[in-house]
């Protein structure tokens, strides 16, 4: 099968050349900021700088999976020791995906909705794309990839606790769901490398959760 299909040649070269390896980066991100020794060995060297970074990571974790660690980055527990080393599983696994074959094709048909989706079945891990992919920030089609990813390496049909079209969801606040609906949530896998990204920015997902202004 090949792996890119209905493409012309400068689609294919963005999600090969840009997006694939954007979203291998923040994949890697996001495992090196929640990884406790490297936290601390970070502050260590770093001191404050590396606090900030590490009580960004800390926050994420919290809001977004619902693991508790403290001012080092220690889990607060033994469960959300074992929470931290699951999602670091499910993060390494993700991010090897992108070291694999997966088709990935163009459909001419528009959607007035969908960026990309992937099937429920999950034994056809092809990633479909439409026009409005390309509409997209680079860093927006990053996290499209890994979302669509993450739901046929898990296995994950549907985005429990939030419904096909979250709204009003600030990237590092989460949804709060609680770590066992969280980790069969795409979404949350990609709120997470977001909210790691160096230049992630909170302010146009808050501005977009006020509401409209009254008129006069």
């Amino acid at each position: 099968m090949e792996e890119y299909l209905g493409f012309n040649g400068e689609f294919l070269e963005l999600i090969r050349d840009t997006n694939i390896p954007e979203a291998k980066s923040m994949l890697d991100r996001a495992l090196l900021y929640t990884n406790p020794h490297i936290a601390e060995m970070s502050k260590r060297t770093l001191g404050s700088a590396a606090q900030r970074q590490v009580d960004k990571t800390r926050t994420a974790l919290r809001n977004i999976f619902g693991i508790l660690c403290n001012a080092d980055l220690q889990p607060e527990d033994k469960v959300d020791e074992l929470r931290l080393t699951q999602l670091r599983a499910n993060l390494q696994k993700l991010r090897n995906s992108f070291d694999q074959f997966f088709a990935k094709q163009f459909e001419e048909r528009p959607n007035p909705i969908l960026a990309a989706w992937v099937t429920n079945n999950f034994n056809d891990p092809t990633v479909h794309f439409t026009k409005i992919y390309l509409d997209l920030k680079e860093i927006d089609q990053a996290c499209t990839l890994i979302h669509e990813r993450a739901h046929t390496v898990f296995r994950a049909p549907g985005h429990p606790g939030t419904g096909d079209s979250p709204i009003c969801i600030v990237p590092h606040e989460g949804k709060k769901l609680g770590f066992d609906v969280a980790t069969r949530n795409a979404y949350c896998y990609e709120w997470l490398a977001l909210a790691l990204h160096p230049s992630y920015d909170p302010t146009p997902f808050q501005d977009a959760c006020k509401p409209p202004p009254r008129t006069p």
